[in-house]
């Protein structure tokens, strides 16, 4: 598990699996936290990288002061990170 800063967020992000394919994204949702992911992604990364981040203000990630928790930041957030 990793922390990130994004945009002035801190996110956390959990990352496995190889580096080659097309990768499969999770964005945890309120109130699943990355620590649910663990097993899906221990399966997932057999064949192929998976990734599960906690966009801003939902599990243990700190939003900016300034999120507004709009569709187009969450997105911005994930292409940025």
């Amino acid at each position: 598990m990793q922390r990130l800063s994004v945009l002035g967020h801190r996110i956390r992000i959990l990352d496995s699996g190889e580096k080659c394919g097309t990768p499969v994204l999770f964005a945890a949702d309120a109130p699943v936290v990355l620590e649910h992911y663990l097993q899906p992604l221990s399966t997932l990364s057999r064949r192929r990288r998976a990734i599960a981040i906690e966009l801003p203000g939902f599990g243990f990630s700190v939003p900016a002061k300034t999120y507004r928790f709009t569709l187009e930041e969450q997105v911005k957030v994930i292409l940025d990170g």
